[in-house]
């Protein structure tokens, strides 16, 4: 009988006879061997075989079991990729068997063309003519799959830095000619089309690529804006911008653009009016870009200048700084400047030609006044003429003419009952000069409009030429209307009167201003002051007392106290021919409210240098005394210690001998009615 393996199939039993008999011995079931109950050994079974009488004989025969061999196929098989190299099967124990399975060829596995999926590894060994076997698993994983979308543009030589994207799945990395990182590099590489990949790995370690191309295209070559060149001022050239391979096609750009009849042709004309570095800038389809520059020298001929100054017209000559001047020629604007601090300007480079000069002013408007209108009535009515620049500042209406209704305006821009001219503000000379070979030196003058006799001084405040005394009171009652005057305190002949009058308290309200005396009368409260202005060509005759003013007011609310009057600014008496009456004296009561009682009122001026006066009145006669103290409270003078009547009282405090500094004074009065005690604090000055 064969020998058997312990892992052999069961064996049946033949070849016993006569046949009908029956197989006994080890690991013999129904006549079946199972060699994997007897194990390894040599035994021998018997075959018994009984005859129709009852009579059995046996036979017996021997069978070897031998042992199948112990194999192993241990570990994890590595994961694999389907573009993974072959690699040697090595863990099947004992060594000496064979691999077998799908991919295997001898001892080696190869994923090449094996689809994604899990495959069986057999490992088959072989002893003593039995045979056993091991298996193990290995995985062939599935690669990524990988796209790069997107067209990259084409990239100039020069260029080095252009940032690669689209690979998907995100997370790989670029390579190829000219990859640094993620930047494409093209001053790496020449012209030509480069083809990159991207990489992608995933978990398993398998990677997939995709590729794209970019194309890298070179610059225009030989650029050339053509030689220097050197010109006269007013003079032409014609650039010549070349670049090859010739014909392009290239686009052309010159900048600057200054003096280039078309700055987007390879050869322009340039006219440049001064020495210019011009640059050629030449562009291929790919928008690749190469340039050269071009220097145009310009020999500028050394033309006349013209210059001046502009000035007010009057003896102070003011001159006017920041005024625009014009250069015109055939009534067209050439060159504008701006005169400077000194009001001088300056116009260079002039070619030859018959020019007109003008200029304008953006100075704040000024000096028109009563005397300025007297001046305009004078004029129109032929007794004093104006001429020039002073004839053509009194047609403020803009009529052509000069007439009544410029000296209205006038009069009644002074006191802000019109804020404008339809002239406008400035007249300034317009002068003709002929220009040749030489420097020219055209002076212009200028007026405010309106202001005919040119009295006003840009940026600074006009001082007052009248003294203005307080004197008399006028009693009144709060609530009701009053009138009171302004009187002249010397004789003159007068034409014209302008008065700027702060209004002693805000409260006060001016109804009406009315003059005995023919002629224009014009009055308006501005920002809390009176503005009254009078002029006639038929003069008044002043005395002293001769009221000159009655003005009409009322006081809506009661006051304990009203200050005195003050005159600031542009206040002035003239003459009928227009010149100021300097220090002429006027003088205005001061308003007492006859319901108040005693009251102090502040010194005017305050601060003073020479002299001040103080105001005090007592609603009944009684004991009075004024005490003048310094800073340190002690007393300096008591110009009063005396018993006074009922009513208004006042006292000039001239030549204190004490030094600058501050002072208070006090009124003391024992009254019928009671001890009254105020005091003030009053500034002298050196």
């Amino acid at each position: 009988m064969p020998p058997q393996c312990t892992n052999a199939p069961l064996l049946n039993l033949i070849g016993g006879l006569p046949a009908g008999g029956t197989y006994s011995g080890y690991g013999v079931t129904s006549n079946v061997f199972n060699p994997a109950l007897t194990g390894p050994g040599n035994y021998v079974l018997t075959y018994t075989y009984s005859d129709q009488n009852g009579c059995f004989n046996s036979a017996s025969n021997n069978i070897s079991v031998n042992p199948a061999p112990n194999v192993t196929f241990a570990g994890n098989l590595p994961s694999v990729c389907p573009d993974s190299y072959a690699f040697e099967l090595t863990a099947g124990l004992p060594v000496g068997g064979v691999y077998s399975g799908m991919g295997v060829t001898g001892n080696v596995f190869n994923p090449a063309g094996l689809s994604p999926g899990n495959y069986t590894i057999t490992y088959t060994y072989t002893a003593l003519g039995c045979t056993s076997v091991a298996q193990n698993t290995i995985t062939v994983n599935q690669l990524p799959a990988v796209i790069w979308y997107g067209v990259f543009p084409s990239q100039c030589e020069p260029s080095t830095s252009l940032m690669l994207t689209g690979g998907l799945p995100a997370g790989g990395t670029y390579s190829g000619p000219g990859v640094q990182g993620s930047n494409f590099n093209a001053s790496l590489l020449g012209p030509g089309v480069y083809t990159l990949t991207y990489t992608y790995t995933d978990m398993n370690g398998c990677s997939g690529t995709a590729t794209n191309t970019i194309e890298v295209v070179s610059l225009p070559e030989n650029v050339n804006a053509g030689p220097d060149v050197t010109i006269n001022s007013g003079s032409s050239t014609t650039l010549n911008g070349t670049a090859s391979p010739e014909g392009g096609p290239y686009s052309y750009s010159w900048e600057p653009t200054t003096g280039l009849s078309d700055p987007n042709i390879p050869n322009p004309v340039a006219s440049p009016s001064e020495t210019t570095t011009y640059t050629l800038l030449v562009t291929n389809i790919f928008g690749c870009s190469a340039s050269d520059q071009v220097i145009i020298t310009v020999n500028i001929a050394i033309l006349p200048i013209i210059t001046g100054t502009v000035t007010y017209n009057n003896n102070q000559g003011y001159p006017l700084e920041n005024s625009l001047i014009s250069l015109l020629k055939e009534g067209s604007s050439v060159a504008e400047t701006t005169t400077n601090y000194t009001g001088n300007y300056l116009f260079e480079q002039v070619e030859s030609g018959d020019y007109t000069i003008t200029g304008a002013s953006s100075k704040t408007w000024g000096g028109g006044n009563s005397i300025d209108a007297l001046l305009i009535l004078k004029h129109y009515v032929g007794l004093q003429p104006l001429s020039g620049l002073r004839l053509t500042a009194a047609d403020v209406s803009q009529s052509g003419t000069v007439n009544a209704a410029d000296a209205l305006l006038v009069m009644q821009r002074s006191v802000g009952l019109v804020n404008s001219f339809p002239s406008g503000d400035w007249d300034v000379e317009t002068r003709p000069v002929l220009v040749q070979d030489e420097n020219q030196v055209v002076n212009l003058k200028a007026l405010c409009f309106g202001d005919v006799n040119g009295s006003f001084t840009p940026g600074l405040k006009q001082s007052p030429s009248i003294v203005l005394e307080n004197q008399g009171i006028v009693h009144i009652q709060s609530l009701q209307d009053f009138s009171f005057p302004i009187t002249s305190e010397e004789v003159a002949e007068v034409g014209a009167i302008s008065l700027v009058l702060p209004l002693p308290v805000s409260e006060l309200s001016i109804k009406a201003v009315n003059c005995d005396h023919p002629g224009i009368l014009v009055y308006n409260v501005v920002d809390q002051t009176l503005r009254i202005s009078w002029s006639s060509l038929q003069p008044m005759q002043l005395k002293k007392g001769t009221v000159i003013f009655h003005i009409l007011g009322s006081l809506p609310v009661s006051k304990h106290f009203c200050p005195d009057w003050q005159a600031y600014g542009e206040n002035f008496v003239a003459d009928p021919e227009g010149i100021i009456l300097e220090d002429f004296k006027l003088s205005i009561p001061s308003l007492n409210l006859e319901s108040q009682g005693f009251w102090l009122s502040q010194n005017v001026p305050n601060p003073f240098s020479n002299e001040t006066r103080i105001t005090y009145f007592l609603p009944e006669e009684g004991n009075v005394k004024l005490t003048l103290y310094n800073s340190l409270g002690e007393q300096v003078l008591q110009p009063i210690n005396s018993t006074q009547d009922k009513g208004n009282h006042s006292i000039t405090i001239e030549k204190l001998s004490c030094g600058a500094g501050v002072y208070y004074y006090t009124l003391e009065a024992g009254l019928h009615s009671g001890f009254f005690k105020t005091t003030r604090r009053m500034v002298k000055m050196e």
